[in-house]
C-alpha cells in the first residue's frame, strides 16, 4: 500500500496540496470533502472531476474520489432495491422507513468521511477501500 507523503504517527496533513479542476487550483482537501458530501449526482460528478484532475498528491486524491464514488453508488443501488421491494403491498411502509434510516445513516457517515478527507486522513473502508486502492494506482 502506497502511503501518502506523511508519517502515520504524526498529525494528519491539513493541506495536502492543490488539485486543478477546470484550470482552477483548489485545495485538495476541499475537493475530497466535496466528493464525500451526500449531494447525490453532484458528489458523483465531483468524484469524476477529482479523479481526472491533476493534483499535487495524486494518489490521495484518486483514492478518495474512487472510494466516495463507490459509497454513493452502493447507497443508490441499495435504496433503489428497497424502493422496488416497497412496491409490494404491506411491505411499503417498512421499506419507506428503511429508506429513511439508510438516508440518515448515509448522511452521518458521509459527513464523517468528508471531515476525515478534509483533515487529509487515509480512511480505508473494508472491501471498498481495497478496491479503491487498487483502482487508484
Amino acid at each position: 500500500m502506497a502511503q501518502p507523503d506523511r508519517d502515520k504517527s504524526g498529525p494528519p496533513v491539513l493541506a495536502p496540496g492543490k488539485t486543478t479542476v477546470f484550470e482552477k487550483p483548489i485545495d485538495t482537501n476541499v475537493a475530497l470533502a466535496v466528493c464525500y458530501l451526500p449531494l447525490g449526482i453532484v458528489s458523483l460528478a465531483a468524484c469524476v472531476l477529482v479523479f481526472m484532475s491533476k493534483s499535487d498528491n495524486n494518489r490521495l486524491a484518486r483514492y478518495h474520489a474512487v472510494q466516495a464514488a463507490l459509497i454513493a453508488v452502493l447507497v443508490l443501488v441499495v435504496t433503489g432495491v428497497v424502493g422496488v421491494v416497497g412496491a409490494i403491498p404491506f411491505i411499503g411502509i417498512l421499506a419507506g422507513l428503511l429508506q429513511i434510516v439508510i438516508a440518515m445513516g448515509y448522511f452521518i457517515f458521509s459527513a464523517k468521511m468528508a471531515y476525515e478527507a478534509f483533515r487529509g486522513k487515509d480512511v480505508k473502508l473494508p472491501l471498498i477501500g481495497s478496491f479503491a486502492e487498487e483502482f487508484s494506482k
